[in-house]
């Protein structure tokens, strides 16, 4: 796990209606990084990013500062971003969002290289943590994603959960999923987030200390959170996704994951 706060004032992306620099933080934002060896050896990488969107440009960068020492390469490393609409601009991730001043092109740039650095680092730090483990996984619901585009039109409320246990039985790592915006503050609201998905990550490793929480986001392009919009919604919507995983961390229904990891991230 990485703080990937910006050090001051940045561009945030998502709203094309922003027209300045950020203004402050409101939640720390996060990279966390988890490394699987299944029983053939094989690395596999899973990158949750507090960003906008992930470009192939980093991911490419990752890969290539890690592969020749750890063998993983393009297909092991899914990298995931958050999609919070108030992370800063990436180097080519929604150029064409709004313009920017050569400072603010030159900050979003610096902002990006730090990001590489401290993406590869955290992934070497979890390499170096790999011990024996159990891997499970589960499903959960949670209802406050809704159809943007359409009232009552489809939406997907199931979160599902990868559950990564220690020896001694105790949580390492949950990667969790949700189709949903991560639009619940106002775009006026010019201040650095996690939103809802960071919410729940920070209460999900509060209830479990020392584990890592990996928010994914799925299908949800056609789905905003309701209600919306104000922090407080995001502190909200963030308690109501970490209470459906923490529901099925603690049920019975979590069920093993066997045999080698290839084609198994697409069931989580």
């Amino acid at each position: 796990k990485a703080d990937i706060t910006p050090s001051g004032p940045i561009r945030l992306s998502g709203y094309g209606s922003r027209a300045a620099v950020s203004e402050g933080v409101d939640q720390r934002l996060f990279a966390r990084a988890l490394v699987l060896k299944d029983a053939g050896g094989v690395l596999s990488v899973i990158l949750s990013v507090d960003a906008i969107g992930m470009p192939a440009r980093v991911r490419d960068r990752v890969v290539g500062e890690i592969r020749d020492e750890t063998g993983i390469y393009h297909v092991r490393l899914a990298a995931a971003a958050t999609h919070s609409h108030y992370a800063p601009v990436l180097d080519g991730s929604i150029v064409n969002i709004f313009a920017m001043s050569p400072e603010e092109t030159r900050a979003v740039k610096a902002y990006t290289n730090e990001l590489v650095l401290k993406l590869v680092k955290a992934i070497g730090e979890a390499l170096a943590r790999l011990a024996p483990a159990e891997v499970l996984h589960g499903k959960g619901t949670a209802g406050f994603a809704k159809n943007r585009r359409q009232q009552g039109g489809p939406v997907e409320h199931d979160v599902p959960v990868l559950l990564v246990k220690g020896a001694d039985g105790k949580p390492v790592a949950v990667v969790y999923g949700y189709a949903c915006h991560a639009t619940t503050i106002p775009a006026e609201l010019n201040r650095v987030c996690g939103d809802w998905p960071g919410y729940a990550a920070e209460y999900i490793e509060a209830a479990h200390p020392g584990a890592v929480a990996l928010p994914l986001i799925g299908c949800g392009a056609d789905a905003n959170p309701t209600p919306r919009t104000g922090l407080d919604f995001a502190r909200k919507n963030g308690r109501c996704l970490a209470d459906a995983v923490s529901a099925v961390l603690q049920g019975k229904k979590l069920r093993p994951v066997a045999g080698p990891l290839s084609g198994r991230f697409d069931r989580i």
